[in-house]
C-alpha cells in the first residue's frame, strides 16, 4: 500500500486524532508535536508554550480511498480557522491550527482548499500552511487517548465523530438551482435511487435570498450542516426556533428541521451533509422561495 502523509494541528490532539481515525481511507494516526525549537520535547514542556511546538496529528492515508482535498475539507469542519491559538476551551500557542506538509506536490491542493474555505468566511484565517520542520511523537499515554478513555475530555462534539465515520470522499454537489430543476421533474413525491449505490456523502448547498422561506424533509441520515454565509433561522418540527450565524454548525437540530428562514439583510448559504445507504432515498420538500 502506497501511503501518503499530512500533519494537521487542530487544537487538542486527543480529539483531532479521534476525528481523523473515523475517516475511511485513513490508515494510521499518531499524535505528537510539530514545528518547534527544541529536541525531543515532552508533553509537559510543550504545555508551557515555551518550545514553539503545536499539538499535531500525523495522518497516514490511502490515496486510492481518500483524497488530500477531502481530508483538508474535513479538517476545516473540525476547527475554527479564525481562532488564533485557541480551539474550544483550549488556549495557548500549542493549540494553534496548521497544515504541515512533507511533499511539495501537495501545495496546489492545500492552497486550493484553503482559498475556497477562506472565500466562505469574512474573517481572515489564521491556519498555518508550512512545510513540516520537525515532528516528535507524544508518549503512549496520549496515543489513541479517546479509544482508551471514551468519556475523556474532548473539545469536539461527539456528533462530529459520527459524521467523520460515515463520511466518504465527495461524490456529488448539488446547487439550489439544480435541486429545484430536479424536483420539478418529479412525477411523485419521492425521487427513487438518489443517491444510490454504496453509502456516500452528498453535499446539498442551499441559497436563501433575503426573505426566503425554505422547507425540506428527508429519509436519509443528515449528520451535519454548516452556515457558510449569513444568519439562518431554523424552525424545528416542535415549533422551537434558533438562529445560526456564519460559520456555526447545525449539530443539535439536524433531523428535526421543519423549515429555514432568512430574516437577515444578505443571502444565506447553507451546506447540508447527507449520508445515503443502499436502498435509501432522499426526499426534499420543494423550496418555497
Amino acid at each position: 500500500m502506497n501511503l501518503k502523509h499530512i500533519y494537521l494541528a487542530g487544537g487538542c490532539f486527543w480529539g483531532t486524532e479521534h476525528f481523523f481515525k473515523q475517516i475511511d481511507g485513513v490508515v494510521e494516526t499518531e499524535v505528537g508535536f510539530a514545528n518547534g525549537q527544541t529536541d525531543n520535547p515532552t508533553y509537559e514542556q510543550v504545555y508551557t508554550d515555551s518550545t514553539g511546538y503545536a499539538e499535531t496529528v500525523h495522518v497516514s492515508y490511502d490515496p486510492d480511498k481518500v483524497s488530500l482535498d477531502f481530508l483538508l475539507r474535513m479538517f476545516f469542519v473540525a476547527i475554527d480557522p479564525t481562532s488564533l491559538n485557541k480551539q474550544g476551551h483550549d488556549e495557548g500557542t500549542r493549540y494553534r491550527t496548521g497544515i504541515y506538509y512533507t511533499d511539495e506536490g501537495d501545495l496546489p491542493i492545500i492552497g486550493k482548499v484553503y482559498a475556497e474555505e477562506q472565500s466562505k468566511c469574512a474573517q481572515p484565517f489564521v491556519v498555518e500552511k508550512l512545510p513540516l520542520q520537525n515532528f516528535y511523537s507524544a508518549d503512549e499515554y496520549h496515543q489513541d487517548y479517546l479509544d482508551k478513555h471514551p468519556d475523556g475530555y474532548c473539545h469536539l462534539p461527539k456528533a462530529l465523530f459520527d459524521f467523520a465515520r460515515k463520511a466518504k470522499d465527495m461524490k456529488k454537489e448539488i446547487t439550489t438551482t439544480e435541486l429545484i430543476r430536479t424536483l420539478q421533474s418529479w412525477d411523485g413525491e419521492q425521487l427513487p435511487d438518489f443517491p444510490k449505490g454504496k453509502p456516500e456523502l452528498t453535499v446539498l448547498r442551499m441559497t436563501f435570498p433575503v426573505g426566503a422561506v425554505t422547507g425540506w424533509h428527508h429519509h436519509t441520515a443528515v449528520n451535519y450542516g454548516i452556515v457558510e454565509q449569513g444568519d439562518l433561522t431554523i424552525v424545528c418540527q416542535d415549533g422551537n426556533e434558533r438562529t445560526f450565524h456564519e460559520g456555526e454548525p447545525l449539530v443539535e437540530v439536524v433531523g428535526t428541521i421543519h423549515r429555514g428562514e432568512n430574516r437577515g439583510t444578505k443571502p444565506v448559504i447553507l451546506d447540508m451533509f447527507y449520508f445515503a445507504e443502499p436502498g435509501q432515498v432522499l426526499t426534499i420538500q420543494h423550496p418555497e422561495i
